[in-house]
């Protein structure tokens, strides 16, 4: 069942859609839930890109995100207005980028969530997306109220420039003036010429008052698209709603936070594919009754055969039989199966939960060793230097005393982007630790976020670097203990 979580000023509220009608409901317990919201903390920023293709120019637009938003996860970039050249439209010079900095709040209301999380919009994303319609102007305010606050934004060429949220404090006469200071702060900052003419306003409300405020402003109304006006009665709200169902660009949510909704989607697509398979593996079979009743003939020399091979198994039985084989070298053989191979780590599983954790597209592996957590085994290095300690091994917590299977000892460097500031550079190796904290069973050895963090105070003033003298890698090394002996018994005596 989908439903939409709307993030306002005084809370988040859950709509779902029934009978053609955008009802309230409670909070879902399955489902996906596509997250909407309408903050003050909605920020919009444009970058010049150079002439790239391909990943080098999302690894561009990456680093300008995480260098312009480095406190929060929820950021992305918006589609591109449709220039008029190709090789525009290929590779456009500007882009606009949208991060939501109220983290926070966003990550409490996830956390509370049952369902699946589809996907988190903002409003100005979506404004921003419903002004590209080609039926309005190309320089356009639009003004959604709500019951407490009023969004507006301003596009320029289609492409949106400023989003703001004012208080209903004063009804239509002072929301207007808050229409008139952005419209002002516009022609400040020279993105406006004075005296350009009437401006085009489009008013997301069935409010007469405010239409009629705006129009004594000497600003132009316009009626909304045809196409909004069928998805919405009377609250505007509901044609973001039909918009976000959509899953359009401009998604903030960090793969941590959609992977559930993700699996479901690839579940749901090898169901369907299982099905096919199913439908043609039923015509195949009904097309082979006739080769079934040949084969009935091939079945009576098969039990010939078998008789056959049954004589040569007694007789290999026999010879098995008297073989002279020790119980001690038995019992050793069966230890040594234990203790050595079914007591070995997953490789596969460790290093899909490692990519989970460094799942950030401005990181890149340099280095990664992968090895079990056995007495050859070098042991992590104490220290961002890479010297060897050989108390750097964790011994087992007094109060554990069931034993447990060998464990795996994991250590990787990872390329960090270059040009970050302390700030952004640390917050990233602080992410990367406390995801990999929060896998069961590892304990970090070597973390590069509080060798930094100490390194940058020298007899308590803090050392300042340049971003030339930052280091270009970190390196992070971990052990994650093994099973314990008796789920490695009960693996073995399954069938």
């Amino acid at each position: 069942m989908k439903s939409i979580l709307h993030l306002t000023v005084d809370g988040g509220h859950f709509w779902r859609k029934a009978s053609g009608h955008w009802l309230p409901v409670e909070a879902p317990d399955k489902g996906a839930v596509w997250v909407v919201s309408d903050l003050a903390e909605e920020s919009l920023t444009e970058i010049q890109i150079p002439r790239l293709f391909g990943r080098d120019r999302s690894n561009y637009i990456n680093r300008q995100l995480t260098s312009r938003f480095p406190d929060t996860p929820y950021k992305s970039m918006l589609a591109a207005a449709a220039p008029a050249s190709l090789l525009d439209r290929i590779a456009p010079r500007r882009q606009s980028l949208l991060a939501l900095e109220a983290k926070d709040r966003v990550n409490a209301a996830l956390d509370e969530l049952k369902a699946d999380v589809a996907g988190v919009w903002t409003t100005s994303g979506l404004l921003a997306q419903l002004g590209t319609e080609k039926s309005l102007p190309s320089d356009l305010f639009l003004v959604m109220p709500s019951p407490q606050t009023m969004r507006i934004m301003f596009l320029k060429d289609r492409v949106p420039i400023i989003s703001r949220m004012v208080r209903d404090s004063g009804g239509a006469v002072a929301l207007v003036a808050e229409v008139v200071r952005t419209l002002r702060h516009l022609e400040n900052t020279k993105v406006l010429e004075r005296n350009g003419g009437r401006r085009s306003v489009l008013v997301l409300s069935q409010d007469g008052d405010l239409v009629e405020a705006i129009g004594a402003e000497q600003l132009t109304v316009i009626e909304a698209p045809r196409s909004w006006r069928k998805m919405t009665s009377d609250d505007f709200k509901f044609a973001l709603f039909e918009l976000v169902m959509k899953s359009p660009p401009g998604q903030l949510a960090p793969l941590m936070r959609r992977t559930g909704f993700i699996a479901s989607r690839v579940r749901t697509a090898a169901y369907g594919l299982s099905a096919a398979t199913a439908c043609a593996s039923i015509g195949i079979l009904a097309n082979g009754v006739v080769q079934i009743q040949q084969d009935q003939a091939m079945i009576t020399s098969t039990k010939d055969t078998a008789k056959q091979v049954a004589l040569e198994l007694a007789g290999t039985s026999k010879a098995i039989a008297a073989y002279p084989v020790s119980v001690d070298i038995l019992k050793s053989t069966l230890q040594i199966e234990k203790d050595e191979i079914l007591a070995a780590p997953s490789m596969d599983t460790q290093l899909q939960r490692l990519s989970v954790a460094i799942a950030d597209p401005s990181l890149r592996i340099s280095r990664l060793d992968w090895a079990v957590n056995s007495p050859p085994t070098s042991p992590c290095p104490s220290d961002a230097s890479g010297a060897p300690n050989p108390d750097a091994a964790v011994a087992p917590a007094a109060a554990e005393t069931v034993p447990r299977g060998l464990g795996s000892r994991i250590s990787f460097e990872l390329t960090l982007p270059v040009g970050l500031e302390t700030k952004a550079r640390m917050a990233l190796m602080e992410g990367v630790s406390q995801r990999l904290a929060s896998i069961p069973g590892l304990t970090l050895q070597q973390d590069p976020a509080k060798v930094v963090s100490v390194a940058s105070l020298t007899g308590g003033v803090r050392k300042t670097v340049s971003v030339d003298q930052a280091p270009t890698t970190a390196a992070w090394c971990f052990i994650i203990a093994g099973k314990p002996a008796k789920a490695l018994d009960a693996n073995k005596a399954k069938p």
